[in-house]
């Protein structure tokens, strides 16, 4: 599958109603794979960026599962739900760049 294939299929997990955490990382680590294997360095900071909010992402649902008193939990959920908004900005952007190449 290609980098193009792999982002659109990747927004879909993204902007679903209820997202599926699991398959955003898993996807979103293959996605960053690709494009480490990518021709220099035109996608390097896309990469960075995106591991390092699938590592922020993975925080955020360990520190979500934990939390015990319900404000806490609204607290941890707006926090995954800002993050998921960022992962599709990058994404967003991803595409972008691969339609002006």
């Amino acid at each position: 599958m290609d980098l193009r294939s792999q982002l659109l299929a990747w927004q879909v997990v993204l902007i679903a109603e209820a997202p599926d955490w699991t398959a955003i990382q898993q996807q979103g680590q293959a996605i960053t794979q690709t494009l480490a294997q990518t021709e220099g360095d035109r996608y390097l900071t896309y990469r960075l960026e995106i591991e390092k909010h699938l590592r922020l992402l993975q925080l955020d649902l360990s520190f979500w599962q934990r939390s015990r008193a319900s404000q806490s939990q609204h607290v941890r959920v707006a926090a995954l739900q800002q993050r998921q908004q960022t992962l599709i900005r990058y994404c967003e952007a991803v595409l972008t760049a691969i339609a002006q190449a």
